[in-house]
């Protein structure tokens, strides 16, 4: 595999894998983006629709690099036979998003982000808060974050938030892909024992933990290039 695919989550463009897309790059890496629906001026689409507009953009074989929500929808494009990467590697994913004490985000905290998005900016200074919380580089994230042009409308947002809270069903997904997810030990939006059960769901996947926050990509993407480039 020599192409890879780069797909973000909530809040946030194809610009938050610039730092890591110009070390792979730079690394003999052919870089393309599957962006979510309704983002950096692609056509909106009912949320039904994000995850095949994702798989139309996956070259078969290719390594599949899936953020937060995008990994989600990842998840379900290869669950349905839409997207048939090489491997499939994950970042800040956990079986369910919102969920009990511990295993995910309390429904008062989507709550929170549906009502927030009467002020959309304020909204994202806040997301980019808890992406980086407990990061050994926070104040670097935080700038970097919160000088990000907006990618979205207040309504493709809130149809972003409707898919984090929708179960995935991985009935169907292919037992010889590999997938591997890679967890900040100081995730503030997925905990770990979500990422664990994520990976007890799977058939054939690994848990990698980083002494990170929400966003390993962006704390320290030279690392993150050269782990993705030790994959198996």
């Amino acid at each position: 595999m020599n192409t890879v695919v780069l797909t973000h989550g909530w809040g946030y463009g194809d610009a938050v894998w610039a730092p890591l897309a110009a070390r792979l790059e730079a690394r003999g890496w052919t870089v393309r983006h599957a962006g979510l629906p309704g983002f950096d001026g692609r056509r909106a689409l009912p949320p039904d629709g994000w995850h095949r507009a994702l798989a139309a953009n996956v070259p078969d074989g290719a390594l599949w690099v899936a953020w937060s929500l995008g990994g989600r929808l990842a998840l379900r494009a290869v669950a349905e036979g839409q997207a048939h990467p090489g491997a499939l590697c994950l970042v800040g994913v956990g079986l369910r998003f919102v969920g009990p004490k511990g295993q995910g985000q309390p429904p008062e905290a989507l709550a929170a982000f549906r009502a927030g998005l009467a002020d959309p900016p304020r909204l994202l200074r806040r997301f980019a808060g808890l992406v980086a919380q407990g990061d050994p580089a926070r104040g670097r994230l935080l700038r970097y974050l919160r000088g990000l042009p907006p990618a979205a409308s207040a309504e493709t947002l809130a149809q972003g938030l409707e898919l984090l809270e929708a179960p995935l069903d991985l009935q169907g997904f292919p037992g010889a892909l590999p997938v591997h997810l890679l967890q900040g030990t100081e995730d503030a939006l997925v905990p770990d024992p979500a990422a664990r059960a994520l990976v007890a769901a799977l058939p054939r996947a690994r848990l990698h933990r980083l002494p990170t926050g929400h966003a390993p990509q962006l704390s320290d993407p030279e690392t993150f290039a050269s782990l993705l480039e030790a994959l198996p």
